[in-house]
């Protein structure tokens, strides 16, 4: 593709959207001179890119993709896949699913889940551990699509102002450790945007998509190691689109990677029948081995007209003889047998949201299926026997989000504001509440504004010292999955405190919580004895910061 010059000047750069994904990336923006928002990539390039990334301790030199793949093969303990789903996450969260990854992961052990989870690569030049962060390792998958972006709007655009899609069912901190990963990578990151929001959005332009006349959709959204479902309304309006979120559930440790765990799992099983001998899992090389060999075997079972493929591992270690080249024959019927575990938790999440709406899906106008897995012929024939009719799928459902993300940073270009110019109306995905340092249930966690609550959204309760002689009053703030009961079970944003008034007339308190539409959380400590010197914390998707008021 030619420099494209008309999207200002070189000093100023494209607005890009990227899909960050688990297992591929792909970045997209609008190309003036073709009058639409395209994949960027060169010629030979394939648009989507591995999310992989491994360290060459021969050359010092660190690669991505498709070579940071071909290279852990070599070096299976220095490469690393799959990191979106540790991102944000504290150390303790990651288990048990650590111990069964070919990369070893540290504690940092601050307590910070920004960067809480250290990966240990081989030893730098000097000899020293060479440790990343999760958002510095997804900060050169980012590095790798910048590249991209200026192979094609020249080397001097700059800044690369972008829109990064991340799971509708990310947490607070999974956001923030999103937009930390783009700062490393030198992107101006303009606005975070839900995958199955960005999903819709590539469908708009479609015939009978958008109409005047209120649409129900379902986007089902099962990627390489994220599972999302969405229940929007969308029509067209007078001045635009609308696309109105009214309910969505997820999990951040569900897709392709479930999958292709359990087809290596059957490999070992058939080469143990075959060859007397079961591959050592627990060598990160043979893991490594057959790992990749699940996956392609998965992709091809996944295109038209293939039912049965075969799976070649030369020079396979077997325990206590010498390495053999194994062969194998895998069927469709195999496949689905391996992607049922998967399927199956992926539909009840479903189900929740069909009735948590009390709805039907008779109620329901379309489902779209978004994420590279939905071409699983099992998954379209799962959906469809639940909605009675074939979903909508893509040619290439791997790129609609991106493509999805490519059309909000256009819109954003042309001096739309982050919300209401496509008017994404958009809901919590989590719960937000407190907990009241109290020594009667330390664990309690009280619920403020639940989960699928529409943005903006105001929502407050009263709270009481928990003792006559109590002088101060503190308040932590978390967010939690549906149906958290317990603070374990939340992550802990932030506190806020305020001073008790010995008075004869005991006080109250109220805690109010404001969601705005860019996802920024205030929360607001009012002693009702004082209503005019209230206590603000605000927590935004950069970072956390307090802002105190003065108290009286």
């Amino acid at each position: 593709m030619s420099t494209v010059e008309q999207q200002g000047t070189a000093t100023e750069g494209p607005f890009i959207g990227i899909d960050l994904g688990t297992t591929k990336s792909a970045v997209a923006a609008w190309l003036p001179e073709i009058g639409m928002v395209k994949l960027l990539h060169a010629k030979d390039e394939d648009p989507l890119l591995p999310s992989w990334v491994s360290y060459d301790r021969e050359r010092g030199a660190w690669h991505v993709g498709e070579a940071a793949k071909a290279h852990a093969c070599y070096a299976p303990g220095d490469s690393v896949y799959s990191i979106k789903r540790y991102i944000g996450r504290l150390y303790s969260q990651a288990h048990p699913e650590r111990d069964n990854l070919t990369y070893r992961m540290l504690p940092v052990g601050r307590g910070d889940p920004i960067d809480d989870i250290l990966v240990e690569f081989g030893p730098a030049s000097d000899g020293a551990p060479l440790r990343k962060s999760a958002p510095a390792i997804s900060a050169l998958v980012l590095q790798a699509l910048r590249a991209r972006v200026r192979a094609v709007f020249g080397p001097s655009a700059h800044p690369l102002r972008a829109v990064i899609t991340v799971p509708a069912y990310f947490s607070h901190h999974q956001r923030m450790a999103t937009r930390e990963a783009g700062r490393l990578a030198g992107l101006d990151v303009v606005d975070l945007l839900n995958e199955p929001t960005a999903a819709a959005l590539s469908f708009a332009n479609e015939p009978g998509f958008l109409t005047e006349q209120e649409r129900r959709i379902l986007v089902y959204d099962l990627g390489g190691g994220t599972f999302d479902v969405s229940l929007l309304e969308i029509a067209a309006t007078a001045t635009g689109q609308r696309f109105w979120t009214r309910r969505t559930a997820g999990d951040t440790r569900l897709g392709g990677d479930d999958i292709d765990r359990e087809l290596a799992l059957w490999l070992r099983d058939e080469i143990d029948r075959i060859y007397g001998a079961a591959p050592d899992l627990s060598d990160p090389a043979t893991a490594m081995q057959l790992r990749q060999a699940a996956e392609q075997a998965k992709r091809r079972l996944s295109a038209p007209g293939y039912d049965t493929t075969s799976v070649t591992l030369p020079a396979l270690a077997l325990p206590n003889r010498v390495p053999v080249d194994a062969e194998l024959s895998l069927n469709r019927s195999t496949l689905d047998d391996c992607a049922k575990a998967t399927i199956r938790r992926s539909l009840a999440i479903v189900r929740g949201v069909i009735e948590g709406e009390e709805l039907t899906w008779d109620d329901l106008d379309e489902v779209l299926l978004v994420g590279g897995q939905t071409l699983l012929p099992s998954v379209q024939e799962s959906i469809a026997d639940l909605f009675g009719r074939p979903p909508r799928v893509a040619d290439q459902p791997q790129h609609v989000v991106a493509l999805g993300a490519g059309a909000y940073a256009h819109s954003l270009s042309r001096g739309g504001t982050k919300i209401e110019q496509r008017m994404l109306v958009q809901v919590t995905a989590r719960r937000l509440g407190i907990r009241v340092d109290s020594p009667d249930n330390p664990e309690e966690f009280t619920v403020v504004v639940p989960a699928n609550s529409t943005v903006p959204v105001k929502k407050g309760i009263r709270v009481k010292p928990f003792s006559p002689d109590q002088r101060r009053i503190r308040i932590n703030i978390f967010q939690g999955p549906q149906g958290a009961t317990k603070v374990s079970e939340c992550d802990y944003l932030d506190a806020i405190e305020i001073n008790v008034l010995e008075t004869a007339t005991p006080s109250s308190f109220e805690v109010k919580f404001e969601v705005f539409s860019e996802g920024c959380l205030r929360v607001t400590l009012t002693d009702q004895l004082r209503p005019s010197s209230p206590v603000e914390l605000l927590i935004d998707e950069y970072k956390l910061t307090a802002l105190r008021g003065q108290q009286k």
